[in-house]
């Protein structure tokens, strides 16, 4: 849900985007709670967007929620 805010961020960044390809996937499809206890992921846990700007600049975002992180290191 976090690729619609960088549509934004890209655009006042860099340049309107044109178009987009996107791709989820689901990485670790079993997962542990707090107290260890496994259960089946129900959702994708990776996002990964080539979006094209005018100009012909291309950027990349990846986002990743496979594992809990510092919320500093969403997206790389």
């Amino acid at each position: 849900d976090m690729f619609p805010h960088w549509e934004y961020v890209l655009h006042e960044l860099f340049g309107r985007v044109k178009s987009v390809q996107a791709l989820t996937a689901t990485h670790i499809p079993e997962r542990w709670d707090e107290k260890g206890k496994p259960y089946d992921a129900t959702a994708d846990d990776a996002a990964y967007g080539v979006f094209e700007l005018d100009g012909g600049t291309i950027a990349q975002i990846n986002s990743s929620w496979a594992v809990r992180v510092n919320r500093d290191e969403l997206v790389e």
